[in-house]
């Protein structure tokens, strides 16, 4: 006899937690709404903070670029900086840094043999771009805006 109430409390305290695990995304329609908004608001706070501080250095290349379908890498040397409020520069040393970008994130009309060993690039970057600390240092696309070449 004990057994069985013991067996059918267990199943029923059970059933109540879960039931009442359940009912946490219940919401309603007004406070659903207001809490989208919100996110709105913050996400269009943060694209506009992010374009305030973007850092742009710029660099000579030290080697033609190098294309792999719609992939292209640049490896800059004698990189400084134009406006790096993060100081991304002077992370980057003396050994250079590879960027290995998608052609649409270069200005203008990407063609290979627009760009040698020698010109002056200049890439534009995000408040805190993602850069892995191999020997040269490494930015991937998806964490550059933009890579111009500029007149030599």
């Amino acid at each position: 006899m004990k057994k069985k109430i013991l067996i059918v409390s267990t199943l029923i305290v059970a059933g109540l937690v879960i039931g009442a695990c359940g009912n946490q995304n219940a919401k309603t329609p007004a406070a659903s709404s207001q809490e989208e908004s919100s996110v709105k608001d913050s996400s269009l706070e943060s694209s506009s903070a992010t374009t305030e501080k973007e850092s742009i250095i710029k660099g000579k290349l030290k080697d033609d670029v190098t294309v792999d379908g719609e992939n292209v890498s640049f490896f800059l040397v004698d990189v400084e900086s134009v406006e790096d409020p993060t100081e991304i520069a002077k992370g980057i040393g003396e050994e250079g840094v590879v960027l290995n970008a998608e052609i649409k994130q270069v200005d203008g009309e990407f063609k290979a043999e627009d760009f040698k060993a020698g010109d002056s690039i200049e890439v534009t970057l995000p408040e805190n771009p993602m850069m892995a600390r191999s020997m040269p240092p490494q930015i991937p696309g998806a964490s550059i805006v933009l890579i111009k070449k500029l007149g030599n």
